[in-house]
């Protein structure tokens, strides 16, 4: 779990799309987090299931110059799916 690694979580600051097994809305919920908040840091934790879903959010975050920094894990699966 990464959560317990972070130090500081403030409240109203984490934005998680796990319910109902939803994919592909972290990139997006980071960029617009970034918009509301444009001074304070966004890192937008993604699976990589979820992430090649939206991926093409980036060019959308790339062309408007918003920086964000997204953090991709790896397991080869797409959410709860199993192959």
């Amino acid at each position: 779990m990464v959560f317990p690694l972070l130090q500081d979580i403030s409240p109203n600051t984490v934005l998680l799309d796990n319910a109902l097994a939803a994919m592909g809305g972290g990139l997006s919920a980071g960029i617009t987090a970034k918009l509301l908040y444009p001074k304070r840091r966004v890192l937008a934790i993604c699976g990589d299931g979820g992430f090649m879903i939206n991926c093409q959010e980036l060019e959308t975050a790339t062309r408007y110059g918003i920086p964000i920094v997204v953090l991709i894990l790896n397991d080869n699966a797409f959410g709860f799916i199993k192959w």
